[in-house]
């Protein structure tokens, strides 16, 4: 669960003055660690969270469901603010060949609430990622049924503390956090931005 790898211009010359005061140790960066800042040619400049900054302090069932009446996504509020939804769907064939005696998520069908992104950030701290690559975005073919794991929604700086549902069926998320900060998110195509996540319809204090 990786939070997305993008930093804007004024972000970038905080971190560039944060780590040459810091040298890579000690001190934070909204709530994230100053060593945890990685520089990749390629992509520029990126946050890594430390295991601190992903510890889930929040969590709920989205209320995405199948066919079958199951929900086959999570949502979780982090300890640095970053809300991440995460569904639990098989993508390629050796996955759903894999865990097709497990579950039904593979086969089924979801007719409320269903996943419309076709790219999610990849996770530039994974072994397997090549930081040659040129891109930061992993892609699926959401035509041909492919899902991606990860949606993440950014805008608090701060531990969550309250992630859930208007009616606990309707697809607009409500987030509380340490700072008595609410936001509401509307789950749809116009809310997601071009960096990659999603950004909040309202926002009250």
């Amino acid at each position: 669960m990786h939070r997305p790898p993008y930093v804007d211009l004024a972000e970038k010359r905080k971190i560039e003055a944060e780590t040459a005061r810091k040298k890579g140790g000690g001190g934070t960066f909204w709530g994230k660690t100053s060593a945890e800042v990685v520089k990749n040619a390629q992509v520029g400049y990126i946050i890594a969270p430390s295991s601190n900054d992903l510890k889930p302090t929040a969590f709920s069932f989205h209320p995405s469901m199948t066919t079958f009446g199951v929900q086959p996504s999570l949502v979780v509020g982090t300890a640095c603010g970053t809300v991440v939804k995460w569904n639990m769907i098989q993508n390629d064939a050796a996955e759903k060949n894999l865990s097709a005696r497990k579950s039904h998520l593979s086969s089924e069908k979801i007719i409320h609430g269903a996943p419309f992104l076709e790219m999610e950030p990849a996770d530039v701290s994974s072994s397997g990622y090549d930081e040659n690559s040129g891109t930061y975005l992993t892609q699926v073919d959401a035509s041909r049924g492919g899902t991606v794991k990860r949606e993440f929604f950014e805008y608090h700086k701060t531990q969550i503390l309250f992630v859930g549902f208007v009616e606990n069926a309707s697809l607009e998320m409500v987030v509380v956090d340490e700072e008595n900060i609410l936001t509401k998110w509307n789950y749809e195509p116009a809310k997601f931005s071009g960096h990659c996540w999603f950004r909040p319809t309202k926002k009250s204090r």
